[in-house]
């Protein structure tokens, strides 16, 4: 695998350490403690004691740093003490960090980092940039900020006056009333969800806040706190049409109960947070996580600048008297830095008129998008938004645009115009120009947005790209066109991992887009049709680019009239790269011959292999001799997979039977690896063959996937798995299968390669996934997507349940092993468990333990009562679950049998090393059976992670830890495969590599990626979210499933 970004948000939840330690946790210590510990015998302890005098404001703090400094000899301890001196204003100081970063292995990048964090500044281990970013900041400049940084990070405003002030600016507002108007919850999944195939919820999920404005016997109307009005139909709640329901409820008790369930924010503290050293203050000490975590008010999965919605809810409450939940959000909103502002001091109020001015602009542009909103709704919209907001250059400039074309309406309707039908063709296409203002008109056939392709060609931009060259010029001359249309271009990765500025596309933009599809190119510049990839385009004008690219354009219409457009095109494919895919499209209409030749021409002279893979892949178009013999030449002499693969894949489309043939040998030809992952690089055009054999349609090109593929890597065998879903139309659909894939013969193929894996154990990466409800995400084997997809296939002959226990899935596989090995003529395998749990106590002995634990008067008895009960062993869980219920939550014995069963349910039973991989030497076979018959603890999982980063075992660059507790009262098990593959990373500072996921039935707690620098990842702060969020899942119920894994490695 090759990385070479970790995203900043998850740098800053990560990467960034705080203030606790691997000793003691120094974080309330005192001003005069924390001195005492600048002379502690441990770096480590005189490291963390210097960090947190960084952001003590106290007089006496610099005078000790310097004279420790002048002490010191430790080279880590001196930069945390040069880093601390920093933030109380030595300027001088930040250049001995810099000039640290001539070396590695330290934390002089992260504290420049932390210094500058406030500023916008990350120059990493770039030494000129962070000479050049301080060599511009005086030192009385940095004085005052280190200065403000030290003030109390919390708003100016953040009292009951300031709320009361920010409640008076909401009421001139003009939004409605959220103090009049009943506050509804509505399940009509407002927000973000998973959907099943018919637009239902995929699970449950808690109403939305809003206020109910009005309703009629088929719907409501309500106002929600993302200020929106919204019309939703009644019935059964649907996403797609949108209908739901609603109920009424006290908006102060829900608020109170949201924040009772929220995560603390202790943990959880944002980088910023950890950078400036502020602790998670009280009463705002609560908080929802962004990404997995329950979040009643609705808040994720929005960042930080969507949370004026709390504002709303708090409005609410103190508008309803309720005064509590309304101070507690507000004391949490004075937590929350305006944008720009760099430290203290700010006001909460200036936070939220930035933010709604942000949310509401956004809904501005999104507007555009809404084809029930006519020009004078789009008018009225923007007006109401500088009313509220105030001077915005971006909408003034918007609304300008709407009163010209409002004006350019009006005259045209008085002018009349001639039927369609009536005008000429140059007529038509002044006609569909000006169309393009239209709703609906600038829509392209290729988007997923459009309907139909064909009601997509009937609009006017469909039209416009129809009429071909005649509508060129007139085209060109709308490049410089800034009338807005009813197109919104939306910026989304669909990942979740960040979402930029939507824009409404200019009649210029529009126009553009239908230049480039006429000259199949894009003129340098990323409009929608040729920059999704890049996360979406710009409009041109805002951006400033409609001279230079109506310049470009104009140059290729003049080479096409001079030298035609098939010469043009032919000149552009033959240079090769990714434009010259577009173009050999338009060419090969024109003349097959020439995009032949350009095509192998280019072909050599391309060298980015995706782009090289597509232009053999275009062949298909152009199909003759010359073709077959070039294809011919790739398949056979090509250096790389890839290239042979793309070769074969245009070859099989042609209907030439060398391309199986040739595929079949070189999976015979590949040599079986080691149990050792190959990269990702070379394991994608591995995967890309495994699957056009198993589509090909042949029985024999399927059978061959079967051969040795024990002796290939974990990856390649869950490869071939992925590959028979795809084969037989379970994943892909229909489409992706070839000819004669759904004959007997081929499934019967299909059946038996998948029974051949049915008992591998082996994990890709940790995240292969069983599609089914219940479906488990994390310690998912090969053999268990093997048999899944045996019994989607033939449910009648072979029974999987995805959803069950570890043991229980083993035994179902082993059941399927021996089907296969009865027909073979061989004798059967001996059936597992179908479950690992001990088997339960006597009842009557049972009954006699749990009696005296529950009649116990004292603690000295029911101590006793307590051993008596866990000494018995898990076989006792199933009749303390039993009498548990059977007692009430707040009888005095309920809590004794709580702590009993989650003693005994969360006991380690096993440790299991994986057989791939190195073996474990002794000291780690040590740590780890020091946990066996003991609850497991985060802090004791965490001790096993510490002793993989400091003691790496030999042979080993890190290691997969897997924690699982499974719904059987099997008690926990842990399972540990040691790697021997470095992440490759770019760059000279290499760390850990680190992957955590922790999930409880279908619920992250946990789910990131990221790098640990050397020694952090050797610190047991580097562990402590993790080892939070393990603690917390170990509270929830016996039979809700506990599944976690964290994989560190080295990078290489």
């Amino acid at each position: 695998m090759v990385r070479t970004c970790v995203f900043g948000f998850l740098f800053g939840l990560l990467v960034l350490p705080t203030l606790s330690s691997a000793g003691e946790d120094v974080s309330e210590s005192s001003v005069d403690e924390l001195v005492v510990l600048l002379d502690a015998d441990g770096a480590r302890e005189r490291a963390d004691a210097a960090e947190a005098l960084a952001g003590r404001a106290d007089e006496r703090v610099p005078a000790a740093l310097e004279a420790r400094l002048a002490l010191e000899k430790n080279f880590h301890v001196k930069l945390a003490l040069h880093y601390a001196l920093a933030r109380h204003g030595r300027r001088s100081d930040v250049y001995a960090l810099i000039d640290a970063l001539d070396y590695t292995g330290h934390l002089g990048s992260v504290y420049l980092g932390w210094l500058a964090s406030n500023f916008g500044r990350d120059h990493g281990w770039n030494q000129s940039g962070w000479r050049t970013w301080i060599d511009g900041v005086s030192d009385e400049t940095w004085k005052e900020w280190q200065r403000r940084r030290h003030l109390p990070w919390v708003a100016s405003d953040a009292d009951e006056a300031g709320f009361v002030a920010a409640v008076a600016w909401w009421d001139g507002l003009g939004y409605p009333d959220v103090g009049a108007l009943p506050f509804v919850l509505v399940d009509a999944f407002l927000r973000e969800t998973e959907l099943s195939e018919d637009g239902s919820p995929a699970s449950k999920l808690p109403g939305s806040p809003a206020w109910l404005l009005g309703e009629d016997d088929e719907s409501f109307r309500v106002f929600t706190h993302g200020l929106r009005v919204m019309t939703i139909r009644k019935g059964t709640p649907h996403y797609d049409p949108l209908r739901g329901t609603y109920e009424r409820t006290d908006v102060g008790a829900f608020v109170l109960d949201a924040i009772a369930d929220s995560p603390r924010s202790q943990g959880e503290m944002s980088g910023s947070e950890r950078s400036t050293g502020t602790p998670p203050a009280a009463p705002g000490g609560w908080t929802a996580d962004y990404w997995d975590r329950n979040d009643p008010m609705h808040l994720a999965p929005y960042s930080p600048p969507e949370w004026f919605r709390a504002f709303v809810l708090a409005v609410s409450c103190w508008k309803h008297g309720a005064k509590e939940p309304a101070l507690a959000i507000w004391a949490r909103l004075a937590m929350e830095r305006p944008h720009g502002v760099q430290a203290p001091p700010w006001t909460t109020l200036d936070y939220l008129r930035g933010v709604m001015r942000v949310a509401e602009e956004r809904h501005l542009i999104l507007a555009f998008g809404d084809m029930t909103l006519s020009l004078a709704d789009l008018v009225g919209m923007h007006r109401v938004f500088l009313t509220r907001f105030g001077a915005h250059e971006a909408a003034t400039a918007r609304l300008r645009v709407l009163e010209r074309m409002t004006g350019e309406e009006e005259a045209r309707r008085q002018s009349g115009r001639p039927a369609f039908e009536l005008l000429s063709v140059e007529q038509r296409v002044d006609e569909l120009v000006w169309r393009l203002r239209e709703p609906g008109a600038a829509l392209d056939p290729a988007w997923k947005q459009a309907p139909s392709r064909e009601a997509a060609w009937s609009t006017p931009f469909g039209q416009l790209v129809e009429l071909g060259y005649v509508a060129v010029p007139r085209l060109i001359e709308a490049l410089s066109d800034d009338t807005l249309t009813r197109s919104v271009i939306y910026h989304d990765t669909g990942h979740g991992q960040w979402e930029g500025w939507d824009h409404v596309e200019r009649v210029g933009d529009v126009a553009l887009r239908a230049l480039q599809r006429l000259s199949a190119r894009s003129f340098d510049y990323p409009t929608a049709e040729y920059g999704m990839m890049m996360g979406g385009p710009d409009s041109l004008f805002d951006e400033d680019q409609v001279e230079a690219v109506s310049a470009r354009v104009r140059a290729w219409w003049e080479a096409c009239q001079e030298r035609g457009e098939a010469a043009v095109l032919a000149e552009l494919v033959v240079r090769g790269g990714r434009e010259a895919v577009a173009s050999v499209r338009r060419l090969a209409q024109l003349d097959p011959d020439a995009a032949r030749r350009a095509l192998i021409e280019a072909i050599p002279a391309t060298t980015e292999p995706w782009d090289r893979d597509l232009l053999v892949a275009l062949l298909r178009l152009v199909p003759g001799p010359e073709t077959t013999e070039f294809l011919h030449r790739e398949l056979l002499g090509s250096p790389r997979l890839g290239m042979r693969l793309a070769a074969a894949d245009t070859l099989r489309a042609l209907d030439d039977p060398k391309a199986l043939e040739a595929m079949i040998r070189e999976w015979r030809q590949l040599a079986p690896r080691s149990a050792d992952e190959r990269t990702g690089r070379e394991e994608e055009p591995l995967e890309e063959l495994i699957k056009f054999l198993a589509t090909s349609g042949r029985a024999d090109a399927v059978r061959v996937l079967g051969e040795h593929v024990a002796l290939q890597s974990p990856a390649t065998r869950a490869a071939v798995v992925r590959a028979m879903r795809i084969a037989t139309g379970l994943e892909w659909g229909e489409e992706a299968r070839h000819a004669g894939s759904e004959s007997a013969d081929v499934m019967d193929a299909v059946e038996e390669v998948l029974r051949s894996l049915v008992l591998d154990e082996g994990l890709s990466g940790g995240n292969l996934q069983v599609t089914g409800p219940g479906a488990r995400a994390l310690d998912v084997c090969t053999g268990d997507q093997a048999a899944a997809t045996l019994a989607e296939l033939w449910p009648d002959r072979h029974a999987f349940d995805a959803s069950a226990s570890l043991a229980a899935r083993r035994r179902a596989r082993t059941v399927i092993a021996n089907l296969a090995r009865r027909e073979q003529g061989l004798d059967p395998l001996p059936l597992p468990p179908a479950s690992t749990a001990p088997e339960p106590v006597a009842e009557a002995q049972a009954q006699a333990l749990l009696d005296a634990l529950v009649a116990a008067e004292d603690d000295v008895h029911r101590d006793r009562a307590r051993q008596a009960v866990v000494e018995a062993g898990l076989g006792m869980l199933p009749s303390l679950v039993k009498r548990r219920s059977d007692i009430a939550k707040d009888a005095p014995a309920r809590a004794a049998l709580d702590d009993v069963v989650r003693e005994l349910g969360n006991r380690v039973v096993a440790v299991v090393f994986a057989d791939e991989g190195p073996a474990p030497d002794d000291a780690l076979r040590a740590a780890a059976s020091a946990l066996v018959g003991r609850p497991l603890t985060g802090e004791g999982f965490a001790a096993l992670l510490l002793h993989i980063t400091r003691r790496t075992p030999y042979g080993s660059v890190g290691a997969r830890v897997a924690v699982r507790r499974d719904k059987d009262l099997s008690g926990v098990s842990l399972h540990i495969r040691l790697l021997t593959e470095r992440v490759i990373t770019l760059g000279a500072q290499k760390g850990w590599d680190v992957l955590r996921n922790l999930r409880v039935g279908s619920v992250g707690l946990i789910g990131s990626a990221g790098m640990f620098s050397l020694e952090y990842g050797r610190e047991a702060r580097a562990w402590t979210r993790f080892a939070g969020a393990l603690d917390e899942a170990l509270t929830r119920p016996l039979d809700e499933v506990i599944e976690g894994e964290v994989v560190v490695r080295l990078e290489g």
